[in-house]
């Protein structure tokens, strides 16, 4: 009995693990030319991220242009139909983030601004909840200016979840280079953010 229990539990475990691939390969391939007019944002990127649990059958695109680096992520269903849209910038990196207020969530690193001498990146927490695409949280992770004939300064921040999900903690350090010298100042303080149930965001802590 118990060698018989292990074959129907490793034959249905196979089936599922089959299914589950064969679903993600009928899915239509994510067509960033099909999102978002590639003359207008210029060379293209597309990232593909699953929806949380739901897996490949909805996912996350993101289609990021080089010109004024800047996109846009969708939410697509399996047959290539978009679910919710929303304007991003130019995301470098992107994954699957934890479960907030019983829905999955996307982390996306991304430009908002790139020219002469200017260097500014994000960090996004995104949701899709009741049909569109919120923003949990929107918060700096790098700015350098780098102008000529000025300091050279940058800021780098990291952050994490604190309080089960339900808060985030965010530090900075900034440093200053002019010529040959090097200072460093770190911010002593901590920022803390909370997540506010009724509007769906994570806002300063009170």
């Amino acid at each position: 009995m118990r060698a018989g229990s292990a074959m129907a539990l490793w034959a249905a475990a196979a089936a599922f693990v089959l299914h589950a691939g064969a679903a993600q390969a009928a899915c239509a391939r994510a067509d960033g030319d099909a999102l978002i007019n590639h003359g207008a944002i210029g060379l293209m990127k597309t990232r593909t991220t699953p929806v949380g649990s739901r897996g490949a059958a909805i996912r996350w695109v993101t289609v990021s242009g080089t010109s004024q680096m800047n996109g846009n992520v969708f939410v697509i269903d399996c047959r290539g139909a978009v679910r919710a849209d929303a304007g991003l910038g130019f995301v470098e990196v992107q994954r699957r983030g934890p479960l907030i207020a019983g829905e999955p969530t996307l982390i996306a690193n991304y430009h908002t601004f790139s020219g002469t001498g200017i260097n500014v990146q994000n960090i996004a927490i995104l949701q899709y909840r009741n049909g569109a695409i919120i923003r949990l949280w929107d918060h700096p992770s790098f700015e350098g200016n780098y102008v000529p004939g000025t300091e050279t300064d940058e800021t780098t921040y990291r952050w994490r979840f604190s309080l089960g999900g339900r808060g985030i903690e965010v530090t900075g350090r900034d440093v200053v280079l002019l010529g040959h010298q090097r200072r460093r100042h770190h911010y002593p303080m901590a920022d803390h953010f909370c997540l506010n149930s009724k509007a769906m965001k994570y806002l300063p802590c009170h």
